[in-house]
């Protein structure tokens, strides 16, 4: 999938322009994942910042990156406000939006919690579908 394809989802259109516009591989958040093609996301967690790795993801491959700061790279790179956000509603767009595809159901209170689960279960299983 093309860059500024992908970059339509985000709610922010960041701009890339038609020269330095990748075909996109693979996502990845890390470095040590990524390959020719892939989107880099810099994610930063408690103990380490994807940031710091983002010179070893463009060595790796990645195409382009994704990140909360500006970075001196080789490669596009397109600043959010949150990566980690960004990871999910990109990653959802690459796979075919997989998230639209799933029925889910929650049950929650104090009482009954065992039993409901069952039954639904048996309901959907006599209705066709699948279960996890």
């Amino acid at each position: 999938m093309k860059l500024t394809k992908l970059l339509t989802y985000l709610t922010t259109e960041p701009s890339v322009n038609d020269s330095q516009d990748p075909e996109i591989t693979s996502i990845e958040m890390d470095s040590r994942e990524v390959k020719k093609g892939s989107l880099f996301v810099c994610v930063k967690g408690y103990t380490v910042d994807g940031h710091d790795f983002a010179q070893k993801a463009v060595e790796n491959g990645a195409a382009a990156i994704v990140a909360e700061k500006e970075l001196d790279v080789d490669v596009p790179v397109i600043i959010v406000r949150q990566s980690l956000r960004a990871l999910s509603v990109l990653s959802d767009a690459f796979y075919g939006q997989p998230t639209k595809k799933l029925q889910l159901i929650g049950i929650t209170g104090t009482n009954g919690k065992h039993q409901r689960p069952i039954w639904l279960m048996r309901f959907s299983k006599k209705r066709g579908s699948e279960q996890a």
